[in-house]
């Protein structure tokens, strides 16, 4: 019986200590339903508004629980959504060009080309001392316009074409390559150079080799322009799997001043541009070459090195 005391003090902590703990695992336990309960509650709520069009919803932080792989999983699907959405709206505008691209052609390409061989006649005449010198300054800038004019009259033609791309074995590392120096001297007049890091170990696919490196032109003329002073140009490529495919991705990054948040979904809209004398149809041309591809092009983030835009083209390879 002298025991019996310390006994019953025991069994009493004892029954405290387990009282206790039951205790903090319930509040621990209802603080983490909670949580995951508040979180789910979150994504429903915007799950609700992208039914209703709205593809910016707000969403929970993400956590290392199974509501945060499940939230990550609803932006990803968001995003894709949202890209899906772009590139629909952007073939509708493109197949309403294809309506009168052959009008425009015929109605406005001819005489621009007579207006543009008059000028070009006018300023041999400057030259050769026929016409007086003061008239130089509005001959070059009429022939700039016109020039400006049939680059946009190109543009919408190269927009409306339906032929299919023709395919066969190429490499994107050749496209990038051919694009770099097919814009070098341009590059070089406005204080731009390129710095290709071409790194991928898989960069083969069957497509039209033309139509990549127009591309990638493109994107470098976007690039050079976003940097009048100068800069430099990165053009780096990687590999990535996805499932059962795998994918180039090809970043090409600047040094401009970037683009505005609410700007970035307009950028690949035929016409649009920030640029006075920007004729828009460089991206959406981007665009739907990757497309023809079975690839995208997107807006990322910024890789180390660079401060401006950063535009990644992302393609279906094979594998060697």
């Amino acid at each position: 019986m002298e025991f019996a005391g310390a006994f019953g003090r025991t069994r009493a902590l004892d029954a405290v200590f387990l009282l206790v703990l039951a205790a903090t695992v319930a509040v621990a336990f209802t603080v983490l339903v909670r949580q995951a309960t508040h979180s789910l509650e979150q994504l429903t709520h915007a799950a609700a508004i992208v039914a209703q069009g709205d593809l910016s919803p707000s969403l929970p932080p993400p956590t290392g629980d199974e509501v945060g792989t499940l939230s990550r999983a609803f932006a990803h699907m968001v995003e894709r959504v949202r890209s899906m959405v772009r590139e629909i709206a952007v073939s509708r505008q493109l197949a309403v060009l294809g309506e009168f691209a052959a009008h425009l052609s015929h109605e406005v390409r001819n005489p621009l080309t007579s207006i543009k061989l008059d000028l070009q006649g006018m300023q041999r005449q400057v030259r050769s001392g026929v016409l007086a010198a003061s008239a130089a300054p509005a001959i070059e800038s009429a022939l700039r316009e016109v020039n400006r004019l049939d680059s946009v009259v190109h543009g919408v033609l190269e927009l409306a074409r339906q032929a299919p791309p023709s395919r066969s074995r190429c490499s994107v590392h050749d496209a990038v390559d051919r694009a770099v120096a097919a814009v070098r001297a341009q590059l070089e007049e406005r204080g731009v150079h390129a710095e290709p890091c071409l790194h991928a170990a898989s960069a083969e696919l069957d497509g039209d080799i033309d139509r990549l490196t127009g591309l990638f032109i493109n994107l470098l003329l976007n690039a050079s322009e976003a940097q009048p002073g100068g800069g430099a140009i990165g053009i780096l490529t990687t590999n990535r799997d996805a499932g059962a495919t795998r994918w180039i991705d090809v970043t090409i990054a600047d040094d401009g001043p970037g683009i505005l948040a609410e700007r970035r979904e307009d950028v690949f809209r035929p016409f649009y541009t920030s640029r006075h004398n920007g004729t828009g149809l460089g991206l959406p041309l981007a665009l739907r070459a990757a497309r023809e591809h079975g690839g995208h092009v997107d807006l990322g983030a910024t890789p180390a090195g660079y401060r401006g835009a950063a535009f990644i083209v992302s393609l279906p390879v094979t594998s060697a």
